[in-house]
């Protein structure tokens, strides 16, 4: 009854994954580094601090809104670098 429907399950979980490249390592590289900025330690020696004020914001506030931009800008780096692959 469902016999064609497993083998092919089966087929497809065990043909290789898809080939970790250039672009896949530096994306990863990068999430690792923003993820060490905005935990301990990175925050507590980077950004853990409210002068100097930026345009009337906190310090702590730019520097958090700076990763998230940061992180915003690497995912649109590896969607146009390996996004067309399939």
């Amino acid at each position: 009854m469902h016999g064609p429907l497993l083998c092919d399950s089966l087929t497809r979980m065990s043909s290789p994954g898809p080939r970790i490249g250039p672009a896949e390592v530096l994306f990863g590289a990068g999430a690792l580094l923003c993820l060490a900025a905005l935990i301990w330690p990175g925050y507590a020696w980077l950004g853990n601090r409210i002068e100097p004020r930026i345009f009337g914001l906190p310090f702590t506030l730019v520097y958090d809104l700076g990763c998230v931009a940061a992180a915003f800008v690497m995912v649109l780096g590896y969607h146009l670098l390996a996004g067309d692959r399939e």
